[in-house]
């Protein structure tokens, strides 16, 4: 019975042994009072990026960097101005479906590089969600400003293969310029200007 145990304790710590050794580490001499022993040990040192967690980058929501950096830019209306314009257009709901769709009212049809695409479509509102009602508040608000102040670009990327045979570049520059405040009626009938609408709520 005591030599069956013992065999059993010699092939339990022959297969832990093996099973250390997968992990490509070198054996170690550690010292006893009676004896010196070679055993194998995982540490880190050898194969880090088994033990060790690495830290996740930081994630950053796009819309909000770009709408903080039009922000910065004085010809920007505030958010709140924004605000009053879908208040007006469908009582700040932002989830307005529609052709005129989203809490400002942006006309959307199609997709980008459609022919009759919309407005939401030629200013990249498709960076953020193919419908306007998709799109979060800060998403729409940052469309608008595209299409008000900063205009939008992108660079497009034909087939190559089908821009051969019709001649055309393969890759070009989309470039859409800003058209200003008076293609939404609320803006033109009620709310005004970002400079009116300021001048009348600074009093």
């Amino acid at each position: 019975m005591l030599d069956r145990t013992l065999v059993a304790i010699i092939v339990y710590a022959t297969s832990v042994l093996a099973g250390l050794t997968a992990f490509g580490e070198k054996p170690q001499k550690t010292e006893s009072s009676a004896t010196t022993t070679t055993i194998q040990t995982a540490t880190t040192t050898s194969n880090p990026e088994f033990f060790t967690l690495r830290p996740q980058e930081p994630t950053y929501d796009e819309a909000e960097v770009e709408l903080a950096t039009q922000m910065l830019n004085p010809k920007a209306p505030p958010v709140a101005y924004w605000e009053r314009v879908a208040e007006c257009e469908t009582n700040l709901d932002w989830k307005d479906k529609g052709r005129y769709a989203g809490g400002l009212g942006i006309f959307t049809q199609g997709k980008f590089r459609d022919g009759d695409m919309g407005t939401w479509e030629r200013y990249g509102g498709e960076d953020f969600a193919k419908h306007p009602s998709g799109a979060s508040k800060t998403e729409q608000i940052v469309v608008a400003n595209r299409i008000a102040v900063f205009g939008y670009s992108t660079v497009v990327h034909r087939d190559p293969e089908r821009a051969k045979i019709m001649g055309v570049p393969a890759t070009y520059v989309w470039d859409k310029k800003p058209v200003g405040f008076t293609g939404w009626g609320c803006v033109r009938n009620t709310v005004g200007s970002p400079a009116a609408w300021a001048k009348r709520n600074s009093n």
